[in-house]
Protein backbone atom coordinates (compact mmCIF):
# COMPACT_ATOMS: atom_id res chain seq x y z
CA UNK A 1 0.00 0.00 0.00
CA UNK A 2 0.99 3.64 0.14
CA UNK A 3 2.96 5.33 -2.61
CA UNK A 4 5.38 2.41 -3.10
CA UNK A 5 3.19 -0.19 -4.75
CA UNK A 6 3.59 -2.73 -7.51
CA UNK A 7 1.94 -0.34 -9.95
CA UNK A 8 4.89 2.07 -10.07
CA UNK A 9 7.42 -0.53 -11.24
CA UNK A 10 8.50 0.15 -14.83
CA UNK A 11 8.33 -3.17 -16.67
CA UNK A 12 10.13 -3.81 -19.95
CA UNK A 13 9.40 -6.87 -22.09
CA UNK A 14 12.65 -8.62 -23.04
CA UNK A 15 11.26 -11.71 -24.79
CA UNK A 16 7.88 -13.35 -25.08
CA UNK A 17 8.27 -14.82 -21.59
CA UNK A 18 10.91 -12.63 -19.94
CA UNK A 19 10.37 -9.22 -18.43
CA UNK A 20 12.51 -6.82 -16.48
CA UNK A 21 11.14 -4.48 -13.84
CA UNK A 22 12.82 -1.54 -12.21
CA UNK A 23 11.30 0.30 -9.31
CA UNK A 24 10.04 -0.16 -5.81
CA UNK A 25 7.61 -2.75 -4.61
CA UNK A 26 5.84 -1.69 -1.47
CA UNK A 27 6.57 -4.09 1.32
CA UNK A 28 6.29 -3.15 4.95
CA UNK A 29 7.84 -5.25 7.65
CA UNK A 30 7.15 -4.46 11.28
CA UNK A 31 9.31 -6.20 13.83
CA UNK A 32 7.77 -5.91 17.26
CA UNK A 33 10.05 -7.03 20.06
CA UNK A 34 8.66 -8.39 23.27
CA UNK A 35 12.06 -9.54 24.47
CA UNK A 36 14.80 -6.93 24.54
CA UNK A 37 17.54 -9.54 24.96
CA UNK A 38 17.57 -10.08 21.20
CA UNK A 39 19.02 -6.57 20.86
CA UNK A 40 22.24 -7.74 22.45
CA UNK A 41 22.94 -8.86 18.88
CA UNK A 42 23.74 -5.69 16.94
CA UNK A 43 23.62 -7.02 13.36
CA UNK A 44 20.87 -8.95 11.61
CA UNK A 45 20.63 -10.36 8.09
CA UNK A 46 17.19 -10.32 6.48
CA UNK A 47 16.74 -12.80 3.66
CA UNK A 48 14.08 -11.65 1.22
CA UNK A 49 12.57 -13.82 -1.45
CA UNK A 50 10.16 -12.60 -4.08
CA UNK A 51 8.60 -14.42 -6.97
CA UNK A 52 6.18 -13.91 -9.80
CA UNK A 53 4.07 -16.70 -11.16
CA UNK A 54 3.69 -16.02 -14.87
CA UNK A 55 0.66 -16.80 -16.99
CA UNK A 56 2.56 -19.58 -18.73
CA UNK A 57 3.24 -21.38 -15.44
CA UNK A 58 6.86 -20.27 -15.17
CA UNK A 59 8.12 -18.96 -11.88
CA UNK A 60 10.60 -16.11 -11.79
CA UNK A 61 12.17 -15.39 -8.45
CA UNK A 62 14.66 -13.09 -6.85
CA UNK A 63 16.50 -13.37 -3.55
CA UNK A 64 18.29 -10.67 -1.65
CA UNK A 65 19.94 -10.49 1.75
CA UNK A 66 19.90 -7.15 3.51
CA UNK A 67 22.22 -6.50 6.44
CA UNK A 68 20.73 -4.38 9.19
CA UNK A 69 22.87 -2.93 11.96
CA UNK A 70 21.09 -1.87 15.14
CA UNK A 71 22.44 1.55 16.02
CA UNK A 72 21.71 1.99 19.68
CA UNK A 73 20.88 5.68 20.08
CA UNK A 74 23.29 7.65 22.20
CA UNK A 75 22.07 10.75 23.90
CA UNK A 76 23.33 12.91 26.67
CA UNK A 77 21.60 12.60 29.97
CA UNK A 78 21.68 15.62 32.16
CA UNK A 79 21.93 15.35 35.90
CA UNK A 80 20.78 18.33 37.94
CA UNK A 81 23.07 19.28 40.81
CA UNK A 82 20.44 21.08 42.92
CA UNK A 83 16.84 20.34 43.82
CA UNK A 84 14.30 21.72 46.24
CA UNK A 85 11.62 19.31 47.49
CA UNK A 86 9.44 22.07 48.94
CA UNK A 87 6.19 21.33 47.10
CA UNK A 88 6.28 24.37 44.79
CA UNK A 89 6.24 22.16 41.68
CA UNK A 90 9.71 23.30 40.57
CA UNK A 91 12.64 20.88 40.98
CA UNK A 92 10.77 18.98 43.70
CA UNK A 93 12.29 15.66 42.63
CA UNK A 94 15.83 14.57 41.85
CA UNK A 95 15.86 12.31 38.78
CA UNK A 96 17.64 11.58 35.54
CA UNK A 97 16.24 12.80 32.22
CA UNK A 98 13.53 10.24 31.45
CA UNK A 99 13.63 10.60 27.65
CA UNK A 100 17.17 9.21 27.67
CA UNK A 101 16.21 5.92 29.31
CA UNK A 102 16.28 2.83 27.06
CA UNK A 103 14.40 -0.06 28.65
CA UNK A 104 16.24 -2.61 26.53
CA UNK A 105 19.73 -1.56 27.50
CA UNK A 106 19.74 0.49 30.63
CA UNK A 107 20.20 -0.68 34.19
CA UNK A 108 21.83 1.31 36.93
CA UNK A 109 22.29 1.73 40.63
CA UNK A 110 22.07 5.08 42.34
CA UNK A 111 23.20 5.79 45.88
CA UNK A 112 22.96 9.16 47.62
CA UNK A 113 24.97 9.80 50.76
CA UNK A 114 24.78 12.64 53.26
CA UNK A 115 27.91 14.64 54.13
CA UNK A 116 28.80 12.15 56.89
CA UNK A 117 28.83 9.25 54.41
CA UNK A 118 25.55 7.74 55.58
CA UNK A 119 23.33 6.27 52.85
CA UNK A 120 20.30 8.55 52.41
CA UNK A 121 18.73 7.00 49.30
CA UNK A 122 19.34 3.95 47.12
CA UNK A 123 17.62 2.62 44.00
CA UNK A 124 18.29 0.21 41.14
CA UNK A 125 15.52 1.73 39.01
CA UNK A 126 16.82 4.01 36.22
CA UNK A 127 13.50 5.86 36.44
CA UNK A 128 13.97 6.61 40.15
CA UNK A 129 12.68 9.81 41.71
CA UNK A 130 14.09 11.08 44.98
CA UNK A 131 11.83 13.39 46.97
CA UNK A 132 14.43 14.28 49.60
CA UNK A 133 13.14 11.77 52.16
CA UNK A 134 15.05 8.90 53.74
CA UNK A 135 13.86 5.28 53.71
CA UNK A 136 11.65 5.96 56.76
CA UNK A 137 9.86 8.83 54.97
CA UNK A 138 11.55 11.54 57.04
CA UNK A 139 12.62 14.75 55.28
CA UNK A 140 16.38 14.95 54.89
CA UNK A 141 17.88 18.24 55.95
CA UNK A 142 18.98 20.90 53.48
CA UNK A 143 22.62 20.70 52.52
CA UNK A 144 25.14 18.84 50.41
CA UNK A 145 24.81 15.21 49.37
CA UNK A 146 27.02 12.94 47.31
CA UNK A 147 25.55 10.95 44.41
CA UNK A 148 27.08 7.75 43.01
CA UNK A 149 25.58 6.50 39.72
CA UNK A 150 26.85 3.35 38.04
CA UNK A 151 25.57 1.06 35.29
CA UNK A 152 24.14 1.85 31.87
CA UNK A 153 21.97 4.82 31.02
CA UNK A 154 21.18 6.38 27.66
CA UNK A 155 22.89 3.43 25.97
CA UNK A 156 26.30 4.01 27.49
CA UNK A 157 28.23 3.01 30.56
CA UNK A 158 27.93 5.44 33.44
CA UNK A 159 30.17 5.65 36.48
CA UNK A 160 29.78 9.06 38.01
CA UNK A 161 30.13 10.68 41.40
CA UNK A 162 28.95 14.23 41.90
CA UNK A 163 27.67 16.59 44.57
CA UNK A 164 23.98 17.39 44.95
CA UNK A 165 22.57 20.28 46.95
CA UNK A 166 19.18 19.96 48.58
CA UNK A 167 17.38 23.24 49.31
CA UNK A 168 14.31 23.57 51.51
Amino acid sequence: GGKDSITNVNVKKLTATKFEGVGKIGVRFCWTLDNCEVLSVDTFNFNMYGYSLGCDGSIDSVEKTVKMVIDNPKSNYQVPNVFSPNGDGINDLFLLKKQSFDRCYDVLTIKIYNRWGQLAFESDDPLFEWDGKNNNGKDMSAGSYFVVVSGYYSGKEVTQNFPLTLFR
